[in-house]
This record gives structure tokens, sequence and C-alpha cells, in this order.
């Protein structure tokens, strides 16, 4: 199958599975497809997709936790950067601007996005500008972009990508500048022409939209007593505004365009608010406790209207504001699925009887053991992997996996949607193992699911430079034989399909690593250091015991591409993106810079080959993407990187 027709295939699959996963509110993803083998060099990590809206949960015996392996099975590794990622906050006049808050976060720099993503943003890094408007986030951990999320009461929000994060080194980001944002006003009333005063009112990035969780950029604001409400410093885009209060039904309004610094006028219509109660019922008229029920709803106007509740332990729930009319009503419960025929029920406000039927989901329960011994391991995690196919990698339902004491080793993993699956084992001191592939169907109960734990194989060797001195603290981390670091690799980021281990591990001062813990497979290892090119070296067969020695990797300099970006009046273009992206032969490393004062930008240890590099003026999640395309075509050049050479060129946007 050629490179275009794969791409095209993936995204329709991930189409499909995000729609069957929002009619089932939280069944497990389809089988995602395989893709296939591809050349070795590889540049930069990519990001992590989130579980699904309901993920699998295990049952434990008991809550003590024990080490866990890291992604796609690999060992968590506490790895230490010496990096320091710093940049200024400025306002539209060029003065510094105090004490805004910089968050360092991973939001909106994924390729996919998916609105039922979970992100947790609790632990983000979030420091305060000085008095200069400086800061500095230190001990990054390596990565192709962050965004930057910068708030200040006096000015609206801003968000803007990073530069690629090395390993070693200060990232100084170009400058941030905070301007007044727009404004939204008008009157909350009810359908009698009344001002309605305290309502409360939500305005959301459009983008966010159907969200499970409130969205990183709300603002939030209540009307005064004479129903009046204003937001200010709104950043521009598209946004829904969300309206409710005590009575009243709450209604959604989206399709709300801001420009910078401009303004919005929009009144809000209230309606008195109507019920829909019912039951949420599993077999036997069992009520379903703490069953999630949402009402979406069927309208043909501006003002929309969606709500959730949770029903008791009875399944008994009830919606008590909603705006008169009709809705979609669908629930969602751990361990409970809705049938497919029955997944949209319509029903006008005013019921008070509605009914919904759930199925009771899967439950799939084994033991764990040591293969040698075959006595049980007492303390271990396991998670479900989709299994593909004889041959095929699998691919993990959820993120976590969650610890398991129990003296038997026996396990029970609850909540799983039909498919076909095998059970991953992890314990300390074993290497990451399947079980033999089951298929689940609708309420089944599986049983007698064993798997043995083996201690794995390991892969050494030894990191040199161009003339064969060892290289200290090189990264080298393992990958499935046919990983390549590609736009679409890390679409899919960890829940890539693979039966790998990933082993993230550090040279020492002779140069020399063990990645140890493999579970038996081809493995690829990519290779990393401040100064050097990235390498990579595959075809490396890892058995269930034993060493692999991969030899001595040599790394090479790489050459050098640095210049000048214009824009179309022939100035320098601050904060642009410059991208310098294979054009020919097997090589697949790409890279991505902004640009900093003056202009300039400056690419360093690129690997040889032919590129195109091309720039565009923007950044963010604002950013045109139709802007971004012609910027790319028209200010694109062909260049040669040779090693030890300097490439220097200069971009120029056109009008």
């Amino acid at each position: 199958m050629q490179r275009p027709l794969l791409v095209l295939l993936i995204v329709l699959v991930a189409i499909v599975a995000l729609v069957f996963a929002v009619l089932n509110l939280g069944g497990h993803a389809t089988k995602a497809p395989v893709l296939p083998p591809q050349h070795e060099v590889a540049n930069n990590g990519g990001p992590t997709l989130p579980p699904d809206l309901t993920p699998t949960t295990t049952r434990t015996v008991s809550t003590t936790k024990t080490p866990t392996r890291g992604p796609l099975g690999g060992a968590a590794q506490a790895m230490q950067f010496d990096n320091r990622l710093t940049g200024i906050v400025l306002n539209n006049l060029g003065a510094p601007v105090a004490q805004a808050e910089v968050t360092l976060s991973t939001m909106w720099t994924e390729t996919m996005f998916f609105q039922n993503d979970v992100h947790d943003r609790t632990n983000e890094p979030r420091v305060r500008t000085d008095a200069e408007g400086r800061y500095s986030f230190p001990g990054v951990q390596p990565r192709d972009a962050y965004s930057l999320i910068v708030t200040h009461p006096q000015y609206a929000m801003k968000i803007e990508r990073t530069t690629p994060v090395p390993e070693t080194g200060q990232l100084d980001q170009p400058t941030i500048t905070l301007s007044p944002g727009a404004v939204l006003s008008g009157y909350v009333k009810d359908e009698a022409g009344n001002l309605v005063p305290d309502a409360t009112l939500d305005l959301d990035g459009e983008q966010y939209s159907g969200m499970s969780e409130a969205p990183p950029d709300r603002l939030t604001t209540k009307t005064e007593p004479n129903g009046y409400y204003s937001f200010n410093n709104v950043s521009a885009g598209r946004r829904t505004l969300n309206a409710s209060a005590p009575g009243y039904g709450a209604i959604k309004v989206p399709g709300l365009v801001f420009e910078k610094e401009g303004r919005v006028d929009r009144d809000v219509t209230l309606k008195v608010a109507q019920l829909i109660c019912g039951r949420v019922l599993g077999p036997g008229s069992e009520g379903v406790a703490k069953a999630l029920v949402l009402a979406v709803g069927v309208s043909g106007t501006s003002q929309t209207a969606r709500a959730q509740v949770e029903a008791n332990d009875n399944g008994e729930f009830c919606f008590e504001n909603l705006t008169p009319g009709e809705y979609n009503v669908v629930a969602t419960a751990k361990g409970w699925s809705m049938p497919h025929a029955r997944n949209n029920t319509r029903v006008s406000t005013n019921t008070s009887n509605l009914i919904i039927e759930m199925r009771k989901k899967a439950t799939v329960c084994g033991n764990v053991i040591d293969s040698t011994t075959g006595q049980p391991v007492t303390s271990f995690s396991v998670r479900l992997r989709l299994w593909q196919g004889e041959g095929t990698p699998t691919q993990k339902v959820t993120e976590d996996v969650t610890p398991v004491d129990n003296a038997q080793g026996e396990f029970c993993i609850d909540d799983v949607s039909p498919s076909d699956y095998v059970v991953e084992a992890q314990a300390p001191g074993y290497a990451p193992s399947f079980s033999s592939n089951f298929t689940v169907t609708e309420s089944q109960e599986v049983k007698g699911i064993v798997v043995k734990l083996g201690h794995g194989g390991s892969i050494t060797g030894r990191v040199v430079d161009p003339d064969g001195k060892p290289i200290a603290r090189a990264r080298v981390v393992t990958h499935e034989n046919d990983w390549t670091d590609d736009e679409l690799t890390r679409a899919f980021g960890w829940d890539y399909p693979t039966n790998a281990t990933m082993v993230d591990v550090r040279t020492d001062d002779a140069g020399k690593f063990t990645c140890s813990g493999l579970t038996p497979e081809m493995y690829l290892l990519v290779v990393t250091a401040n100064g050097y090119t990235q390498l990579s070296r595959k075809d490396l067969r890892v058995g269930e015991s034993g060493a692999v020695d991969a030899g001595d990797i040599k790394l090479a300099h790489g050459g050098t591409v640095r210049g000048t970006f214009y824009d179309a009046a022939g100035k320098p273009l601050l904060g642009g993106t410059v991208n310098l992206r294979v054009s020919e032969g097997e090589v697949t490393a790409n890279y991505t810079t902004r640009t900093t004062e003056g202009g300039k930008f400056y690419f360093a240890n690129v690997m040889p080959g032919r590129y195109a590099l091309s720039g565009m003026r923007s950044s963010g999640v604002s950013a045109n993407p139709f802007e971004e395309m012609n910027d790319s075509t028209t200010s694109q050049q062909k260049i040669i990187v040779a090693e030890g050479d300097t490439n220097t060129v200069d971009l120029h946007l056109t009008q």
C-alpha cells in the first residue's frame, strides 16, 4: 500500500472510531490499522493520545501500588535533563508584563485532537513573569513542541507553540506579545422580556465544544441586577456562549466570532425550565447506579441546549433545567453499555417516565505466573491490548496500568467491550508479557486467561563520536523495528500498535548502555546526544534471555542551516515558524524552529540529505491552515545539507 493511501485509510478509521466511541459513550476503540515497515532513521518524539471516555478498569485485591512499566510497556525511567526553556512577555506597546502566568502544556500540540480526550492539567508547570517580563522552566522533558499558555487579567490569553526542546542547553523562545482582547456584552432576558439577574455565563473556545471537562480557555461571569453581562479581553477566534439561571433551561449560543479588540453584542433569551425524568435499567429492571445521563437538544436555532446528570443508586435521574424542546438522551456507566439500536433516545421535555436500557459489559479474569517455575506472581499490573491478528502488533486499550497484589496471582478486568484481546502483564524483574488471544462478546464473563511472565532479553552497545571516542549521557530508546518518526506516528503517540518494550536509558562515561527487560521481538534503537545528529540501528532480534550486542554506534555532527525569514514587505519576521523537511531519499529527519529577534533561524546537527526549507508567519492554535499552506508553498527553497557544512539561506513571504 502506498503511503498517501495509508494515511487516508488511517484518518478514515480514526474518524469512524471517534464516531463509534461518541455513540457508545465510552466503548473501547476499534482495531487500529498497522503501518508497514519504514526506513530506519527517525527524529523527534511524539505526543500521547489520552484513553477512552470510560476506560477499562481493573479489580484489585489490594490498593498497594507496585512499580509500573512506562508507555508501550517500557521501563519508567527518572530521566534528568540539563536544559532550560526561557522567554519574555511584553505588551503591545513593548513594555514588560510582570506577574503574567505562563503554563507549559502539551495541549494543542497533537496532530490529532479528539473532543472526548481527557487532559490532566493539574501538574503542568506554571510560573510567573518577573518585573522584566521574563519566565523560565528548568529541566524540561524533551519534546517536539509544547504550548506556552500566557494569561494576565489586563490582556487576552495568548497561546504559542515552542520550538523543539533539546535535552541540554538554554532554549530562548521568541517574545510573546499580549494585547487587550475583544469585548462580548449583552443582556439575559426571559421570553416575556424580563431581565434575569445572577445568571451564569461561560465563554468557551468552539474547538472544545462537547468536551467532558471544562475547557482550558473558559471565561466565566454573572449578570448584574439589571441582567447585563460583559466579558473583557476575549481572545480572537470562534467561541460558544453558555448561559444558565435558576428556574430556566440552560442554553448554548455557538458561532460567536471575535476579532482582535473588536466588540460583539449578544442578548440571550432563557426559557422557563422543563423536566425529563426517568430511570437507567439493566436486565431484570435492575437500576444502574451512578449512571451518567446526557441530554443534547435538537434545535434548528442559533441557541441549543446540553445537560448531564448522575443517576442515583436506583438508576433514577431527572433533568430539571432544560429548555423546552426535543432531546437525544443517552447514558453511560462503568461496566455497562447501551444497545446500539437505542443509542439515541429522542424525547420531549415534560417527560417523566423515560426508560434507558443498559447491558452489562464483559469481565476478563485469569492468573499471572512465572514462566520458568509456574508459580504465581503475587505483585503485578495488567491491562488489555487489542489483538490485530497473528503476527500483527497489538494496541493498548488504556494508557494506565493498575497494580494488583494477590497471593494466587489472580486478576479480573471489568468494563470490557466486545472485541479481540490479549492481556498484558508487567511486574518488577520481568519483561512485559502477553496472554494468548481471546474474543469477548456482549455481557460475557471470560475466565482462565493465563499470562506467563519471563525475564526477557537485553540490548547492549556503545555510543561513540566520529573519532571513536565514547559519548557519555547519550540517550538510547528502544522501539519496534518498523517505527519511524513522522507526523502520523506522532499522532498515534504511545497508542501506536506494537508488541515491543520501550526502554529509555543513558550511556555511562565509557559510552556503554544496556536496555534490559525487553519482550522478545525485533527492535530498533534510536540514539540522540547533544551536538550530534540522531541515529538509529534496526534489525536487532531479542530473545527470551541473553543479550544482543549492537556494537559501536557512531554519531556524526551533521550540518548547519541558518538564515533570516522576511515578511512580504521585506521586514524580518519575529516568531515565524521555519520547517526543514526531507524532500528526497530515505531519511525521515524533519526539523522545526521559530524565528528570534531580527527574524533569525538556526538548525544545528542536521542529518545530511536533500531538504525543503519553508516558513510560515503564524503559529499557535489560532493559525489559519490555508494561510500556513500558502506561506509554506511560496517561501519554499530546496537545499542540500552535507556533513560539516553551513548553509545560509533567507526565506521570503509573498503577498
